[in-house]
C-alpha cells in the first residue's frame, strides 16, 4: 500500500477523523509523538516511524491499563494498535498488522457494545471490521469475505438505526462490493437469485 494509497482509502480517510474526532485548532506538546510518527512516515521511514510511535503507544497501554473504564483512553488505545497496523501492512508484515487491527477490533467491539447509540464508536467498530477484512484479503479469502459482510452488517445497522455518518456511506458500498467481488461464486450457490445484502 503506497502512501496515495492511504490518503485515498476510505477506511483510512474514515479511520483518521475517528483518531481525534475533529482536528485540534492549536498545537500542543501532546501532539508532538504524532507529529515526529507522521514525520517519519512522509520520509518513508517505516521503521522509524514505528520505533516512534509504539514509544508513545506504550505509554497509552498503560493509561488505559490503569483505567479500563475511561472510554477515552481506550478508544485512544484501539487507535494506536490500527496506526501501528498500518504501519505493518504498509512493510509487507501482513500478520503483524493482522495482530494489531485485532488488538484494537476487541478494544472496539467493547466500546460498541456499552453504547449503541454513539455514532462514533459504532463506526469504529465498521472500520475496524474492514481493515480486518483489507489485510486478510492476501491471507484467506474466506476470512476477509467474512470481515467485508460484518463490516456491512455494521454500517446497515447504523443506517438503519438514523445514526449513520455522511462520511460512512462509501465504506457502505465499499463493503457490500468487496464481499461480493470476494466470495461470488460460493454467495451464488447459496443464494442464486437474491445477493446476500438483500437479506439483511
Amino acid at each position: 500500500m503506497n502512501q496515495q494509497a492511504a490518503v485515498t482509502d476510505p477506511v483510512a480517510t474514515l479511520d483518521q477523523r475517528l483518531q481525534g474526532g475533529a482536528a485540534r485548532e492549536n498545537f500542543d506538546m501532546d501532539d508532538a509523538p504524532d507529529l515526529l510518527w507522521l514525520m517519519l512516515l512522509a520520509q518513508g521511514d517505516l521503521a522509524g516511524a514505528l520505533k516512534t510511535y509504539r514509544k508513545d503507544m506504550a505509554i497509552t497501554a498503560r493509561l488505559a491499563a490503569a483505567n479500563p473504564s475511561n472510554a477515552g483512553w481506550q478508544r485512544d488505545l484501539s487507535v494506536s494498535h490500527n496506526k501501528e497496523g498500518d504501519v505493518l501492512r504498509t512493510q509487507g508484515d501482513l500478520p503483524g498488522a493482522l495482530k494489531a487491527y485485532r488488538e484494537s477490533l476487541v478494544i472496539r467491539v467493547r466500546l460498541a457494545a456499552t453504547d449503541p447509540s454513539n455514532a462514533g464508536w459504532q463506526s469504529g467498530l465498521g472500520v475496524s471490521y474492514a481493515k480486518m477484512a483489507q489485510v486478510s484479503e492476501a491471507l484467506s479469502p474466506t476470512e476477509s469475505r467474512d470481515w467485508w459482510r460484518k463490516c456491512y452488517e455494521q454500517f446497515f445497522s447504523m443506517k438503519q438505526r438514523g445514526i449513520l455518518n455522511p462520511t460512512d456511506v462509501k465504506l457502505l458500498d465499499v463493503a457490500r462490493q468487496k464481499a461480493e467481488e470476494v466470495s461470488s461464486a460460493s454467495l451464488q450457490r447459496t443464494q442464486p437469485k437474491k445477493p446476500w445484502w438483500k437479506l439483511l
